[in-house]
């Protein structure tokens, strides 16, 4: 039996997909019309950025340039040109480079403030840093007076800081520690010079530029006297000899008891000191790969030297300096930078404290050698 073809129904469809395929037309040409709108925005774009790039100023009908702006060989701040013309010069460039680079509603001063940020950029990223380095250097305006503020300011920044206290005290200890009197001959020869007409004043390497001045020793006493160097001890006393009494009782005001009189002096901990001398290597082994030899030992291996010698000096005309030396500096091992005093006495060496004090060295060092110590930090 043949079914009946529904023909309401077909024209309905007919006429919804008419209507949609109508609509689709409507949103491509809008689409096709915004393309073309993008696509010409784009070509106004690009011929304008051609025009800024290829844009000249132009300079007056009237104006014609003669002679070129030459800098006169000992000063680039004049031109080889009639002051009037180097003047007016000026002038038409300063004008352009407004009219270039500030908004024409702005206020004087900050036409002037982006002209200038305009002139600065082009001459700072068009010239080569020879040319840069040729029209300073004979500019007396820069070399006489921005160049000495700039470098002074540097240089009082550095006077300041850490690092010129840290040459200070490499002064104040060269050759041995030196007296305020002395530190400051040494200061007073690094600072000032005499000139021709035998008159003192501060050396400068360029003119108005003055070369940094060590810390006055006040200051570097402050720090010395605040850097942390552990507990100090007190010499130790001996004990007196039967012979030594019988000496003392000769002499009521040296006669104290079974001990001998205190000698002026102090010693340190010699563990907590070894401790902070190897973290110190370690750290310079770091930033000096090879300062430290490890003898073919695991690295932190640190062998350890100790003696005692006397000197001329003091309140009795005698003093013993005890030192402590770290053999893995190798060849520095004979430079007074590497020995470090653990104990100062102001007594001979063979003085009865110093003894006693060897017995107590000998001691701790029995100790420190059956341990081993870990160290963090």
């Amino acid at each position: 039996m043949a079914k009946h073809f529904d023909i309401g129904a077909w024209s309905k469809e007919q006429k919804r997909l008419k209507q949609k395929s109508f609509e689709l037309k409507n949103t491509i040409a809008g689409l096709n019309e915004d393309i073309a709108s993008k696509e010409q925005a784009i070509k106004d774009l690009k011929r304008k950025r051609g025009s800024l790039l290829n844009e000249q100023v132009k300079l007056p009908r009237t104006s014609s340039i003669k002679n070129p702006s030459l800098c006169t060989p000992s000063n680039s701040e004049k031109l080889d040109l009639p002051q009037s013309v180097a003047r007016k010069r000026r002038k038409l460039m300063f004008t352009n480079a407004v009219a270039v680079n500030a908004p024409s509603s702005d206020n004087a001063e900050s036409k002037r403030k982006y002209a200038l940020n305009g002139l600065w950029n082009t001459f700072v990223n068009t010239a080569s840093e020879y040319e840069v380095k040729q029209y300073l250097l004979n500019s007396s305006k820069v070399m006489k007076k921005v160049l000495p503020t700039i470098v002074n300011t540097a240089v009082k920044r550095y006077e300041l800081g850490q690092s010129n206290l840290v040459r200070s005290v490499a002064v104040l200890y060269e050759g041995g520690i030196s007296s305020k009197s002395q530190y400051n001959r040494k200061r007073s020869k690094e600072i000032f010079e005499i000139d021709e007409s035998g008159k003192k004043h501060q050396v400068t390497y360029m003119d108005k530029c003055k070369i940094p001045k060590l810390a006055d020793y006040k200051t570097v006493m402050r720090f010395v006297n605040s850097v942390d160097i552990g507990e100090l001890r007190d010499i130790p006393r001996a004990k007196k000899t039967k012979f030594d009494k019988a000496v003392y009782q000769m002499d009521d005001e040296d006669n104290e008891g079974d001990l001998h009189p205190p000698v002026s002096g102090c010693f340190r901990d010699l563990k907590c000191f070894l401790i902070k001398l190897a973290k110190l290597y370690l750290v310079i082994n770091q930033k000096r790969p090879g300062y430290l030899n490890w003898f073919g030992l695991p690295v932190g291996s640190f062998q350890v030297a100790i003696g005692a010698d006397g000197a001329p000096f003091g309140k009795y005309n005698q003093a013993t300096a005890w030192l402590v030396s770290f053999l893995n500096v190798v060849d520095r091992i004979a430079s007074c930078n590497e020995n470090h005093l653990i104990c100062g006495a102001n007594c001979s060496e063979e003085h009865p404290s110093m003894v006693e004090y060897g017995k107590l060295i000998r001691k701790d060092i029995e100790r420190i050698e059956k341990k081993f110590m870990l160290l963090t930090g």
